[in-house]
């Protein structure tokens, strides 16, 4: 990644002028992404029919991973005591439905 996506990130960060906080945020955030909006639009355009469960399943199945497993090894590992908000509780509470 420091090869090849740090310099890639700066000469777009230094075509649109961004900087280095804000580019780390989006840009890094962008290809971040990327393989996921791939993969949606390729199982819903391959094929006879497009797989939109592949495409649904792809989304619910990493945000919920997110939610649960990283931030459960987060809580682990601080020592810091950590509060959970309401935008965390909606998020969950979306993911059940």
């Amino acid at each position: 990644a420091n090869d090849f996506f740090g310099p890639s990130v700066e000469t777009i960060s230094d075509m649109f002028k961004l900087p280095p906080h804000v580019a780390g945020a989006t840009l890094l955030s962008f290809g971040n992404g990327a393989p996921d909006v791939f993969t949606q639009i390729a199982a819903i355009t391959q094929g006879e029919r497009p797989d939109v469960l592949l495409a649904l399943s792809s989304v619910l199945g990493s945000g919920i991973f997110i939610l649960s497993v990283v931030l459960g090894m987060v809580l682990i590992s601080t020592t810091k005591v950590v509060q959970v908000t309401r935008h965390y509780i909606r998020d969950m509470v979306a993911y059940l439905i």
